[in-house]
């Protein structure tokens, strides 16, 4: 399992230019990441999506997750994190300081993405990503 593209998104319509993200800051952090890592696959950084353009995205995803703390408890999202089989395509929408609105879940849900728990803490943000890839590594070893 590896990390191929990571796609930043802004939660305003106005859109990436206000959105404060510098993909270059972000392709040198992964490329420091990499090297840290020793390995040769620095992740692509797409350039800044709204949150509508990184839903139409997903849509070329196996199946896309949004970790979020008022989502169906832990039975629910064990059932869905079942259906993640080895060499599917992931996506993963991970919420700002402060989670996702409700409205913009709600907006994921309609486009087939899928609201799961990470547990009754709520988690920053560089520490709900790490989970959800510790979670999906440990589904999918053999």
């Amino acid at each position: 399992m590896r990390l191929f593209r990571w796609l930043p998104a802004v939660q305003c319509e106005a859109g990436p230019e206000k959105g404060g993200i510098q993909a270059e800051a972000l392709e040198r952090h992964c490329g420091e990441r990499s090297q840290a890592v020793r390995t040769h696959d620095d992740p692509q950084v797409h350039s800044v999506l709204t949150m509508k353009e990184a839903f139409a995205y997903a849509k070329g995803f196996d199946v896309n997750l949004i970790p979020y703390e008022l989502a169906e408890g832990m039975k629910e999202t064990k059932a869905i994190l079942d259906q993640v089989k080895p060499g599917m395509r992931v996506g993963i929408f991970i919420g700002p300081e402060g989670g996702f609105d409700v409205e913009e879940v709600e907006a994921a849900m309609t486009e087939g993405i899928h609201p799961i728990t990470l547990g009754r803490r709520i988690l920053r943000t560089e520490t709900a990503g790490m989970t959800m890839l510790s979670i999906l590594m440990f589904q999918l070893e053999q």
